[in-house]
């Protein structure tokens, strides 16, 4: 594994991270850091189109000494079913139904907990995104997910 300053004090060794915008210059300086630190890298776009650019970042990322995982998912697509808890869930709601998808409408994480448990299946990715007011990693740890909070 390459070295560098940062990753003598900082080590992702065993841990996994995702770069969503890996083919942008942020994403790719990212991306090629924390390889450096040991983590094992998934480089994504939600741009179609990007196949090339990220195959290039995750040359850098070989280099650095971890293998990259490159996924590139059409915006239009990008997820199945929406949790939408929180401040801005009718927001949220309403956009994703007028772009076709289905919304699941939780009031604690609890209940996204119970939903998540009963519907998720093996191989399935889950993105959660929310404020640290929301506390999202209760819903990760729940799931049995390593947090990186």
């Amino acid at each position: 594994m390459a070295t560098s300053n940062a990753s003598n004090d900082f080590s992702l060794e065993g841990k996994s991270a995702l770069v969503v915008g890996a083919e942008h210059a942020v994403g790719r300086a990212a991306a090629v850091a924390l390889a450096e630190a040991g983590a094992k890298v998934v480089l994504a776009s939600q741009e179609p189109g990007t196949d090339k650019q990220l195959k290039e970042v995750a040359k850098l990322v070989n280099a650095a000494g971890t293998k990259a995982v490159v996924r590139v998912q059409d915006a239009a697509t990008r997820a199945d079913v929406v949790l939408a808890g929180g401040t801005f869930a009718a927001d949220t709601a309403r956009g994703v139904r007028t772009n076709g998808g289905t919304v699941v409408r939780y009031d604690s994480n609890d209940e996204a907990i119970a939903w998540l448990r009963a519907n998720v299946r093996r191989g399935d990715a889950i993105l959660l995104k929310g404020s640290r007011k929301y506390k999202m990693e209760q819903i990760a740890e729940a799931l049995g997910a390593e947090v990186f909070a």
